[in-house]
């Protein structure tokens, strides 16, 4: 299998090689009936900035099985193919290859992009599967990590297929750090400069979001968004002192119309309303 692939932007569906195989009987030549032989990762990625040209699957952790190279195709009695790599094989692989690690390049853009990738592998327990991307000058984004339940690592069968959808924020150029509350979104942003929060619920009475102080840059861009919220939030910043621009997201009611949030000196105020931005120096 190889170590990388080019994007064939004009059909994305086409991008989807993932392998099959068949079983051809003798007394049966006639019915051919082709099979996934292998796994399959399919991830979309939103908002990808201007200048990243690469999308890499990486297998890593301890034991991590290849992903590429020398690969064999067994059948079962009934006809089942199975791709799997070759841990002993008597082909000799380009000096320097990292099997472990699968390349798609596809063409940079002057705007943000929407691009689907799809990543077949064989069949193997990995204990994770990361994706980011790349691009000259450009730092490295993890995008997604697949690690299995219960650390048993991510069970790679034949025909399966991991399903992923990550958006880059728009703001920050970076992956949002997922995180579970209100509660815990002010730990979060000490190491983040975009976090999204999973439910702010109404028992929930005026939580309070209080910005640390960072001083690794003049002026900082910080993200916030929200799957659901049903109370009002107040985001602080009595230590910063740093310019800050914020991004501020909230949930769409359905009658779609919009409600402006009140920015403050030390606070800003949120409610339900539909999603925008709020720029302030």
């Amino acid at each position: 299998m190889p170590v990388s692939y080019t994007y064939k932007s004009e059909n994305p569906k086409d991008n989807n090689g993932a392998p099959m195989a068949c079983l051809i009987s003798k007394d049966a030549q006639n019915q051919v009936s082709f099979k996934n032989a292998g796994a399959l990762i399919y991830i979309m990625v939103k908002n990808i900035p201007a200048g990243y040209t690469r999308a890499i699957l990486t297998s890593q952790g301890t034991g991590a099985p290849d992903i590429a190279g020398n690969v064999e195709i067994t059948f079962t009695a009934e006809g089942i193919p199975t791709l799997k790599t070759l841990t002993n094989s008597n082909v000799t692989e380009v000096s320097g290859t990292d099997n472990k690690v699968v390349t798609i390049n596809f063409t940079t853009s002057d705007a943000l992009q929407d691009l689907e990738f799809y990543f077949p592998i064989p069949v193997n327990t990995y204990p994770e599967l990361n994706i980011s991307v790349a691009g000259d000058n450009k730092n490295t984004l993890s995008i997604k990590t697949f690690r299995g339940d219960d650390g048993k690592g991510v069970m790679a069968e034949r025909g399966v297929r991991l399903y992923a959808t990550v958006a880059i924020d728009k703001v920050i150029g970076e992956v949002p750090t997922e995180v579970e509350s209100v509660a815990k979104a002010t730990e979060a942003l000490k190491n983040s400069n975009a976090i999204v929060i999973a439910d702010v619920p109404d028992s929930e009475n005026s939580p309070e979001i209080a910005l640390p102080k960072k001083s690794n840059s003049e002026n900082e861009a910080v993200s916030i968004s929200f799957d659901k919220i049903l109370s009002l939030i107040h985001i602080s910043e009595p230590t910063r002192q740093a310019e800050i621009s914020y991004a501020v997201f909230c949930l769409k009611k359905k009658n779609k119309k919009k409600k402006k949030i009140k920015k403050t000196k030390n606070n800003t105020k949120k409610k339900k309303t539909t999603p925008h931005h709020i720029n302030t120096s």
